[in-house]
């Protein structure tokens, strides 16, 4: 995404279209983001889980990730973990 935004803002950065995530140790590598919830805020931090799961489903949250520089890969594997296993201690 700050790749998309920096070639957008200067023709000295070209971003990769056809990205793939660097592979370490055998194992492809993705960083993700989230939302922080203060400990105490479990009612608010299962709602908005819940309505973030049903909005992701609409073709309105895929335009949004696509119109901020998201890709079509970015797309693809946003679903392959749940919150539990990324923040699950290694």
């Amino acid at each position: 995404m700050t790749v998309a935004n920096l070639a957008d803002k200067s023709k000295a950065v070209e971003r990769v279209k056809a990205f793939k995530d660097p592979v370490i140790d055998g194992k492809p590598v993705r960083s993700w983001g989230g939302f922080v919830f203060a400990k105490g805020n479990e009612e608010l931090r299962d709602a908005i889980n819940e309505q973030l799961a049903q909005f992701k489903q609409t073709e309105a949250w895929r335009e949004i990730l696509l119109g901020y520089g998201f890709g079509e890969n970015d797309l693809d594997h946003s679903f392959d973990h749940t919150a539990e296993e990324l923040c699950a201690a290694p």
